[in-house]
């Protein structure tokens, strides 16, 4: 896993916590979790997801496909959702808050998000704060349905600054002083038999 270069952010534990209890309180195809899902689930009480039961467990591609098997799938509030969950996570990253990132990450995608903030702290470095993002474009690269877990890739755009430090002489080690324009391919997956909203990350690719 490659190192995420970030953006904007002053950083303390309730800052984070606050942040991802908002995104959790919208009422879009995209929740977050935190902590357990039953004190998460963004839809209303007693309401639950649109699925076509017939179908859930068939296997298909594409965003037809997916919102013929997902009834509630909206691409839009989906978009806004990832946007939100690639800012936060990209920032629990670098702010080394794993309490965060286990709630947000698929179980492989967690060791190795947290390989790297091991990694970080072995060679005693620390990412100066406040760390700046800014994403320029967000766009759904493809989605599939296989045996009822959704699948969907969103392509993001982004401008970041980030400042590495040496813990001991608080020297900088990397050349941060212009933003730089990143590509990311982030997948989301989601069980949609089941109640839980959540999505979470289970595949990324830099560029």
């Amino acid at each position: 896993m490659q190192y995420f270069d970030i953006i904007l952010f002053a950083i303390v534990a309730g800052v984070l916590a606050i942040r991802l209890y908002r995104v959790i309180g919208k009422k879009t195809d995209f929740s977050i979790q935190k902590g357990r899902a039953t004190e998460n689930n963004s839809l209303k009480a007693g309401e639950k997801e649109a699925i076509d039961k017939q179908d859930s467990h068939k296997t298909g591609e594409g965003l037809g496909f997916l919102k013929k098997i997902y009834l509630n799938f909206d691409e839009r509030s989906f978009l806004l959702g990832a946007e939100e969950a690639f800012s936060l996570i990209i920032k629990a990253f670098n702010c080394d808050d794993k309490k965060s990132l286990r709630a947000l990450l698929d179980d492989n995608v967690y060791i190795a998000f947290e390989k790297g903030i091991l990694d970080r702290e072995k060679k005693g470095l620390f990412v100066e704060r406040p760390i700046t993002l800014n994403i320029l474009e967000a766009k759904l690269k493809s989605a599939k349905v296989a045996k009822g877990i959704a699948f969907v890739k969103v392509s993001f755009v982004s401008d970041q600054v980030i400042t590495i430090k040496d813990m001991d002489t608080d020297s900088i080690i990397n050349n941060s002083d212009a933003s730089k324009k990143k590509s990311d391919v982030w997948e989301f997956s989601k069980d949609i038999t089941a109640n839980d909203p959540n999505w979470k990350l289970t595949y990324t690719e830099s560029g």
